[in-house]
């Protein structure tokens, strides 16, 4: 077999570059049993790995119809596979292809792995089970561990356990992505994956085995269905949270299930809070939770405000809260702030709320003295939020993009009073905005000041698709000269294809067409790389 036939085979496959090629080769010749060193020339290790890689490719492709993408989805650089082995030399080590064990998991054994023995079986498996082949190289991707744990013993149970948990393969499928629970096979089941490692050390738990995690999660769907969860609500917080699998029950679950239920949370309302905050399950209820809900309840008063909040808000905030949150909000209602006002804004304001009272009262002197935004005004919160995210040399910077097009820093301070989400926008996307409105469009500083909305709109999913509509039309004199590109940035997507686009699908048969494609995400990056030119200009 030749380089050019090798190089045919490979790129068809989609190995992305020739060098990739090389190292998965040179892994595989270095970790096959042979009689002598491999030969390091490109024509060695096209000569020693060929039919290693070519067999395995045409097994995924021929027995299981997968694509050529999925093929060599999983191919990386094995040399590190290698070194991780400490296998230097195929003298050095007896080691066969199939037994190589415990590789980086972000180095997966795939292209090492035995066929009739490993991938076979445990193919055939997941395809029983009405696994699609995308969804098995997803898996794959994401838990190479599975090519290295029996069948029988851990790779099966811990399936059954999942699917019983989540009540489809769509869901298992979706948990074992989301969460990259890389171990979930092996004996020391979930212990290694980087968030539940962090709990686990959190709350000093020694390794679990497979069997107890079986029987934990059994032991926690049963507690759930007592409580009166229903099996969608359960699959819920699974498919959220599936560390909630290994929690204890009497030492976590219950206490804190009984504490929300107490407060006159619905079973509902609880999954649907747990679905979101993972952290709710790893932070002790009398040290935390308690002190966090009962300061939450004295400022929203309502059990359906306090829902709302919890669902909104960010639960890494919550240790915060005991000691910042009730200051701050004192503080704005000094202010003369209505409470209920606080109260509507509270999910906005979790960020401005969470900073130490002395740093929110600094930020709001900023607002009102540098930026003269009054507290009375329906622009305060989202000024107070925006000094909150961006320091002042970052402001700075903005403005002096603003006055590169010929803007006042009055200009700049009267556009923050109406509109402080404009600055929020990075520079590049000022700097292109302001170039197409004011150097192509011929709008002046006045124009966009009283009308920030412009600068609001995404450019390249809204602004740009429209002009072009607009161009096509006003080219072929099917609309007025003078139609104002504001006038059909500000409608809804629904009035706009009323108004511009089926009007004149006859005149112009590929309108929509066209339309369409602009918004595509190829479209969209090739703006997005006009943008970052912007920035670097």
């Amino acid at each position: 077999m030749t380089i050019g036939m090798i190089s045919l085979q490979i790129s068809s496959f989609e190995c992305i570059h020739w060098s990739q090629f090389c190292y998965s080769a040179s892994a595989i010749a270095t970790l096959a049993t042979t009689a002598t060193p491999p030969t390091t020339t490109r024509e060695g290790l096209v000569s020693s790995a060929a039919d290693s890689l070519s067999n395995l490719a045409n097994f995924f492709v021929d027995s299981f119809e997968f694509s050529k993408k999925h093929a060599l989805s999983t191919s990386t650089n094995l040399t590190k596979v290698r070194q991780s082995q400490g296998v230097r030399h195929p003298a050095s080590s007896s080691k066969k292809v199939s037994q190589i064990k415990n590789p980086a998991p972000s180095f997966p054994l795939i292209l090492t792995c035995g066929i009739e023995e490993n991938l076979e079986a445990k193919m055939n498996h997941f395809l029983e089970l009405g696994i699609s082949v995308s969804d098995f190289a997803d898996i794959i991707s994401s838990q190479p561990k599975i090519l290295d744990c029996g069948m029988n013993s851990s790779v099966c149970p811990t399936i059954e356990a999942l699917r019983e948990a989540v009540g489809s393969n769509e869901n298992m499928v979706r948990v074992i992505k989301k969460f990259k629970l890389k171990s979930l096979w092996e004996k020391e089941a979930l212990s290694t994956s980087t968030k539940l490692t962090k709990w686990r050390q959190y709350q000093g738990v020694t390794k679990v085995c497979a069997t107890d995690f079986h029987r934990n999660a059994e032991l926690v769907i049963r507690f759930l269905e007592q409580k009166g969860f229903e099996k969608p609500q359960i699959r819920k917080m699974v498919s959220g949270v599936p560390r909630i699998l290994i929690c204890k029950v009497e030492a976590n679950l219950e206490a804190k299930m009984n504490y929300f239920l107490e407060l006159g949370f619905s079973t509902s309302d609880i999954a649907d809070v747990v679905s979101v905050h993972d952290r709710i399950l790893s932070y002790g209820l009398d040290s935390t939770i308690r002190p966090a809900i009962e300061a939450l309840r004295t400022v929203m008063g309502s059990v359906e405000n306090l829902l709302r909040v919890m669902k909104g808000l960010r639960f890494y905030y919550v240790p915060l809260i005991p000691r910042h949150f009730v200051q701050n909000v004192s503080f704005l209602q000094a202010l003369g702030i209505p409470t209920e006002s606080i109260r509507k804004r509270i999910v906005q304001l979790y960020g401005p709320l969470m900073q130490k009272p002395e740093t929110l009262k600094g930020i709001v002197a900023r607002a009102e003295a540098k930026w003269g935004v009054s507290r009375s005004s329906n622009m305060f919160f989202y000024a107070v939020d925006l000094l909150c995210r961006i320091n002042e040399e970052n402001l700075d910077s903005k403005c002096r993009v603003f006055e590169s097009f010929g803007w006042d820093r009055s200009d700049v301070v009267l556009l923050f009073r109406s509109a402080p989400f404009c600055l929020m926008l990075s520079e590049g996307n000022i700097k292109a905005k302001l170039r197409f409105y004011m150097s192509e469009m011929g709008y002046d500083v006045g124009f966009i000041r009283k009308r920030p909305v412009l600068l609001s709109f995404s450019w390249e999913k809204r602004v740009w698709p429209r002009h072009l509509v607009l161009q096509i039309l006003k080219d072929r004199a099917l609309v007025d000269e003078n139609v104002p590109l504001f006038k059909a940035v500000t409608m809804t997507e629904s009035k706009f294809l009323r108004q511009y686009i089926q009007p004149f699908e006859d005149a112009v048969p590929n309108l929509h067409h066209i339309y369409v494609n602009s918004i595509s995400s190829s479209a969209q990056q090739e703006i997005k790389s006009f943008i970052k030119s912007e920035i670097e200009a």
